[in-house]
């Protein structure tokens, strides 16, 4: 796709989204440094590991904290369970991920509405 467009990325993305490829659109987003629109794209398609290391890389504080959200509501969905399933593993190895400063933010992390 680079020559077509010769690396213009915003280009390469609107021809991507004008014509339905979203999943093409991820490491386009990435290169650029869009993690919250990887991370979006990757939710849409259900792939929630996916979706929060992509939010993890940003720098963006509100980013981040989706990330962490979306591992806690994971949890949440698994925690009534009593015992531990694929899915709750791999929701604590991706909270391993979250560094502490995550968690110190001033903000409040809402999980239920």
């Amino acid at each position: 796709m680079d020559l077509v467009f010769e690396g213009k990325i915003d280009e390469q993305l609107e021809y991507l989204e004008l014509y339905g490829f979203q999943s093409a659109q991820i490491p386009l987003h990435i290169r650029r440094g869009d993690y919250r629109a990887a991370g979006e794209l990757h939710q849409q398609f259900g792939e929630l590991d996916l979706a929060v290391e992509c939010f993890l890389q940003s720098t963006e504080t509100d980013v981040r904290r989706r990330a962490i959200t979306s591992v806690l509501e994971r949890l949440q969905r698994v925690a009534f369970g009593a015992t531990f399933t694929k899915e709750s593993i791999r929701a604590l190895h991706l909270l391993d991920n979250v560094s502490e400063e995550d968690f110190n933010d001033q903000d409040k992390i809402m999980v239920c509405g």
